[in-house]
């Protein structure tokens, strides 16, 4: 069994890359559906049809904007554990060279 574990960080960032990418095509697609359909879009019979449409599509962006909000939540988080385990990383280095001794 083994008794440590690595932590690569460049994956976590990796990591961190895609959720950001992931949450910048989002926000395109949100930003491509702020399209509103007018009461009178299909004239008078229609009306009906256009309004539950709107409420299709202020649905549809709602939960764009949920996922927007989760994975750039998610991205900050991870990118906060890569910042902690490099700074911890860096710690243990700084204290094994004050006692003259070699990182493993």
């Amino acid at each position: 069994m083994a008794e440590g574990y690595e932590v690569v960080t460049p994956a976590l960032s990796g990591h961190v890359r895609g959720l950001t990418d992931l949450s910048k095509e989002l926000s395109e697609a949100l930003n491509a559906a702020n399209v509103t359909v007018t009461g009178d879009a299909y004239g008078q019979t229609g009306a009906r049809l256009a309004a539950g449409l709107a409420d299709v599509a202020r649905t549809g962006q709602d939960t764009l904007r949920s996922g927007i909000q989760a994975l750039e939540q998610a991205a900050a988080a991870m990118r906060a554990t890569v910042t902690t385990y490099e700074q911890q990383e860096q710690a243990r280095r700084d204290a094994f060279k004050r006692i003259g001794g070699a990182p493993s």
